[in-house]
């Protein structure tokens, strides 16, 4: 992590996947001839780390770059936040150092440099660094298709789904399907964890379709109660539909209703809670004539990345839609159900809550957004759950 950018020239500007600064392997291992720029790259490295080119590939893989341009008040919030996650002390306000500063220092000084899960609470706990009334450890289960360049999810939980071998990048393989190959995974270890605690917790490193689809599994007749990780731009929060009382004054939405003159029967939802949607997916259903018409769903208070201000609010906007979508289509007049197709731009945290509403919401087809322009730059379609499943 540096302050530093990579520089537009080097090598390594196209390999950095932009989202979670991971490398892009196997562009970076493709070259193969001399005259290649990745092959100098690879290299210069093996001669520096003197490795080979098997190490050099098993160390990029757990390698992340990244620049940051926060403030040092900005990095000790975020840091107070996950030391407050784990039932550690958070730093003393008003002062300029804290007392994890020197501690690596000092364990590398008497030669520990090596610690497994229980030697490491119990170095905390020999350092005081435990507040004094620390929160009960929650087992947190956790689902995995993309890696966080700087918290892998097998770092703090007791047990985690890893889909990474079914994508490239954010992007899914072509021998795999969503239906077929990643819903009977996530079905399975959803309800292993939903039989194993009353009140359990997630922690979703994924695809939104997939956070939609755990919701799916845990719906609101599951009688369960889903704590969710929800990285925010001050850190990491503990979102749950019970977080806090339910605030009348919080931001609701704002429906817009658009007869596409398609004659088609089915409808699209555009939710733009942390962009807006509208414009992009109006161009990708120019080649869907089945879709006569479209919703837009906005927040009063502007789409943002802090739109939604924790999990009541989450909770409370995915039942609204919900039940919006509902009487939309009673309204219809038809004895079927016409098909939505959800475009969302929202918190991984609002597609969990919002799946759990699938009773009411199917037959759906999702659809995710090309972020890096490698399929086009606009919605992809992702899982469709048909009415009888």
């Amino acid at each position: 992590m540096t302050n530093h950018r990579v520089h537009l020239d080097d090598v390594l500007h196209k390999l950095v996947e932009q989202q979670h600064h991971t490398l892009k392997l196997d562009e970076f291992f493709q070259g193969s001839t001399k005259q290649s720029r990745y092959w100098l790259a690879r290299e210069a490295w093996k001669q520096h780390l003197k490795v080979d080119e098997t190490e050099l590939r098993a160390f990029c893989e757990r390698l992340a770059l990244t620049s940051v341009s926060e403030s040092l008040d900005d990095f000790r919030l975020r840091m107070n936040e996950a030391l407050h996650s784990y039932g550690l002390k958070p730093s003393e306000p008003g002062t300029s150092s804290t007392s994890y500063d020197q501690l690596p220092y000092d364990w590398l000084a008497q030669g520990r440099n090596e610690f497994d899960a229980k030697s490491f609470r119990q170095a905390c706990w020999d350092e005081k660094l435990f507040a004094d009334q620390a929160p009960p450890p929650a087992k947190v289960f956790g689902v995995k298709s993309f890696e966080h360049g700087f918290d892998r999810l097998e770092a703090r939980c007791d047990e985690v789904l890893n889909l990474l071998p079914e994508f490239s990048d954010r992007y899914m393989r072509p021998e795999f399907t969503w239906e077929k190959d990643l819903l009977p995974k996530l079905n399975a270890f959803i309800r292993s964890a939903g039989q194993k605690e009353q009140r359990l917790r997630l922690a979703m490193d994924t695809h939104l379709t997939l956070a939609f689809a755990a919701g799916t599994v845990l719906d609101t007749k599951s009688g369960k109660i889903v704590e969710l990780e929800q990285r925010t731009r001050g850190g990491a929060a503990i979102w749950a539909a019970d977080d806090v009382p339910v605030d009348p004054t919080w931001p609701s939405w704002t429906f817009s209703e658009f007869d596409l003159e398609t004659g088609g029967a089915e409808v699209a939802v555009a939710v733009s809670i942390t962009r807006t949607t509208e414009q992009q997916v109006r161009a990708d259903l120019l080649g869907k004539p089945s879709v006569g018409r479209l919703v837009v769903a906005s927040l009063a208070s502007g789409a943002s990345q802090a739109a939604v201000l924790n999990g009541a609010h989450a909770d409370q906007l995915a039942d609204r839609l919900a039940n919006h979508l509902k009487d939309l289509r009673s309204g219809a007049g038809t004895a079927v159900r016409p098909e939505l197709h959800l475009f969302m731009a929202a918190p991984y945290s609002f597609a969990f809550f919002l799946g759990r509403h699938i009773k009411v919401l199917k037959p759906v087809t999702l659809y995710e957004f090309d972020f890096d322009g490698e399929r086009g730059g606009g919605y992809v379609p992702s899982l469709t759950m048909a009415a009888g499943t």
